[in-house]
């Protein structure tokens, strides 16, 4: 199940980035727009993966300190996934178009907005990098 929710999490993604290919001023507002609701998809795919991952290494232990030990390294690993994921997926609506959210009059609000997706974006790629790094 675990692989398969990430497969199609890794399909959403790419097509999700596909919609979001080339300048943004040449793409319209409801394509952009589109892409950014397939990446949610994909980020809350990974996320519904992290955490399937984490109930069935949770449940995996034979007492000794080696089992323990890699049962919360695997717990603590899905966790930080889980938390990337989530990161990306409240992030992604700060760079929606400013059209369709009703933001074209007030362009502060929708730098604002940028930066604070920009954030969420690098705190969740420090949560999957220190998650990877972990595992190594």
């Amino acid at each position: 199940a675990e692989s398969s929710a990430e497969d199609a999490a890794v399909s959403v993604s790419v097509l999700g980035r596909t919609f979001f290919l080339g300048s943004a001023a040449s793409i319209p507002e409801d394509t952009l727009a589109m892409g950014d609701e397939l990446f949610i998809l994909g980020s809350f795919l990974f996320s519904v993966a992290a955490f399937i991952s984490a109930i069935d290494v949770s449940g995996e232990s034979t007492g000794d300190e080696v089992s323990v030990l890699q049962r919360r390294t695997s717990v603590a690993v899905a966790s930080l996934f889980e938390l990337g994921g989530v990161a990306f997926i409240i992030g992604t609506p700060c760079f929606y178009p400013a059209g369709p959210m009703g933001m074209s009059a007030c362009p502060e609000g929708t730098e604002t907005l940028t930066r604070v997706g920009a954030a969420l974006f690098v705190a969740g790629s420090v949560f999957y990098t220190i998650g990877s790094l972990i595992i190594l």
